[in-house]
C-alpha cells in the first residue's frame, strides 16, 4: 500500500483491510464454485499469464529461459540431498526457520488445499489429475521462479536497482521495486497488487468452502450460513494473529498447527493406498470373474428371455 499508493497502515488499516478481504473471499465463497471460486481463479490465471509473459518477452528472455532449465536440473539433482540434510554440526539456524518451518506451512494448508481440489476434481481420473493438478502447475511455478527470481538476479548483479536493500527495508517491497526497471511499471504494480488481492482471496475461499463441507458432514455444497460462519471465523483469526504478534505468530500458529496434521498425514497416505488397491481390486480384478447381469423379460407362458439381441446360449 505504501509503496503503490504512499499509504501507511497500522494495525488499525491492516485489520480494515483483512475485514474486506474475509467479506470478498466469504461472499466468493457463497456464490458456489462454479460462480465466484470459478471465475476469480480463472481471471487470475490470464492475469498472471499476461504478467509473466511481458516480463520474460522484455527482459533478458535467452537468460531467463536458461536460469528455466537450469533450475530444473537443480530441483532435481538437490532433491534427494537437501530432504535429507540434517545440518549434522547443528551451526546453521537454515533447517530450523527455513526447512521445518515450510514443511509445516505446507501441512498445515493441505488439509484444506488437497480436501478442496479433490472436490473440484470429482470425476476426473487419477490420470488427469496427477497431469493437470500436479505436474502442470509444478513446471509452471518453475518457470515463474526463473522469470522472476532471474530478472531480480540479473538487475541485482548489474547494480541497475537495490533489491537487496528494499527487501531488507520491507520484504514486500522487492517486487515493486524490480518493477521500475520495466516499461509501464506503475501499471505494472497495479496489476501486482490486483493479482495478489485475488490470490489471497481465492486461497481463503477454498480453505473456507472445505472447512464449511467438513462441518456439513461432507456435503458437497454447504449451506450458505455455514460457508459464512466459517469465512467470518477465519477472517476474526487473522485479526487476532494480526494483533497478538503479527508475522511472529502466524510462524507459530503454523508451527502449532502443522505439527499434529504431519501425523495424520502419514494415515491420510496410508488410507489412500487402501482405497485405491479396493477400487483396483474392484474395477480389474473383479470384472475378470464376474459377468454382467442380463435383464431378463417375462413372455408369454412364463418363459423367460434375455431383452438383448442374443441370448446367453447365442
Amino acid at each position: 500500500m505504501n509503496h503503490i499508493f504512499g499509504i501507511e497502515t497500522g494495525n488499525t488499516g491492516k485489520v480494515i483491510i483483512i475485514a474486506l478481504l474475509a467479506l470478498l473471499y466469504s461472499l466468493s465463497a457463497v456464490s458456489g464454485l462454479k460462480r465466484g471460486v470459478a471465475y476469480l481463479s480463472t481471471l487470475n490465471v490470464v492475469i498472471v499469464v499476461a504478467f509473466c509473459v511481458f516480463i520474460l518477452l522484455t527482459g533478458e528472455t535467452n537468460t531467463l529461459l536458461r536460469y528455466y532449465v537450469t533450475g530444473i536440473g537443480n530441483y532435481l539433482g538437490n532433491l534427494l540431498p537437501m530432504t535429507f540434510w540434517a545440518d549434522p554440526l547443528q551451526k546453521s539456524g537454515w533447517i530450523n526457520w527455513w526447512t521445518v518451518f515450510y514443511w509445516l506451512i505446507v501441512i498445515s494448508w493441505s488439509p484444506f488445499v488437497g480436501g478442496f481440489v479433490a472436490r473440484i476434481s470429482r470425476g476426473r481420473t487419477l490420470r488427469e489429475f496427477i497431469l493437470f493438478a500436479v505436474m502442470t502447475p509444478t513446471l509452471c511455478s518453475m518457470l515463474w521462479f526463473a522469470v522472476i527470481g532471474g530478472s531480480a538476479i540479473g538487475l541485482e548483479a548489474g547494480g541497475e536497482v537495490k533489491l537487496f536493500e528494499a527487501v531488507q527495508a520491507n520484504v514486500g517491497s522487492g517486487i515493486y521495486v524490480m518493477l521500475e526497471s520495466f516499461p509501464m511499471s506503475s501499471l505494472l504494480s497495479l496489476v501486482v497488487f490486483v493479482s495478489m488481492i485475488i490470490f489471497l482471496v481465492t486461497s481463503a475461499d477454498s480453505a473456507c468452502f472445505f472447512v464449511a463441507m467438513q462441518m456439513s458432514k461432507g456435503a458437497y455444497e454447504p449451506a450458505f450460513g455455514m460457508k459464512i460462519t466459517w469465512g467470518l471465523f477465519t477472517g476474526m483469526l487473522a485479526i487476532v494473529l494480526l494483533l497478538s504478534g503479527g508475522l511472529k505468530a502466524v510462524q507459530t500458529a503454523s508451527i502449532v498447527a502443522g505439527s499434529p496434521f504431519a501425523i495424520g498425514i502419514g494415515f491420510m497416505i496410508w488410507s489412500l493406498l487402501r482405497s485405491l488397491r479396493q477400487e483396483y481390486a474392484k474395477e480389474y480384478e473383479g470384472a475378470e470373474v464376474t459377468e454382467p447381469a442380463v435383464p431378463e423379460e417375462t413372455v408369454a407362458g412364463g418363459e423367460m428371455r434375455t431383452s438383448g439381441a442374443f441370448s446367453p446360449r447365442d
